[in-house]
């Protein structure tokens, strides 16, 4: 039953959820999977146990996009990154909002009206 949820729980995060929120999750996993290298530090590190390359092709996402991603949240310090293989949660909780799709990413515009596409025929003009 736990696998049946957990396959789930990975079919949601591939289909329904941005970057932000499939990464989001991805790291609040992995946190609640790993042992901290330092259990009696105050902020506990983990190892990350894929390299970006994994990380990008585990969650459906491009290299550019994961590493995008780790920047925008080491920006907003919700994680702290020591290295390519070493992170810490610095905010879980906004963490956790985020991968339930419940924070906004911080620097998306609210879509305004329908956007008008132009397209183009093979001759170079627009339609009429």
């Amino acid at each position: 039953m736990l696998d049946v949820r957990r396959l789930q729980g990975q079919l949601l995060l591939l289909g329904r959820k941005t970057a932000r929120e499939r990464l989001a999750s991805f790291l609040l996993e992995a946190s609640g999977r790993l042992q901290p290298l330092s259990p009696s530090a105050r902020l506990p590190w983990f190892r990350l146990p894929m390299s970006r390359s994994d990380i990008a092709d585990y969650l459906g996402l491009t290299l550019e996009t994961v590493s995008r991603q780790f920047g925008q949240f080491r920006r907003e310090n919700f994680i702290r990154l020591e290295g390519i293989h070493r992170f810490c949660l610095l905010e879980p909780e906004k963490l956790r909002a985020l991968a339930g799709g419940h924070l906004p990413s911080g620097n998306a515009q609210p879509h305004k009206g329908k956007a008008k596409a132009t397209l183009r025929l093979s001759g170079g003009q627009a339609p009429k």
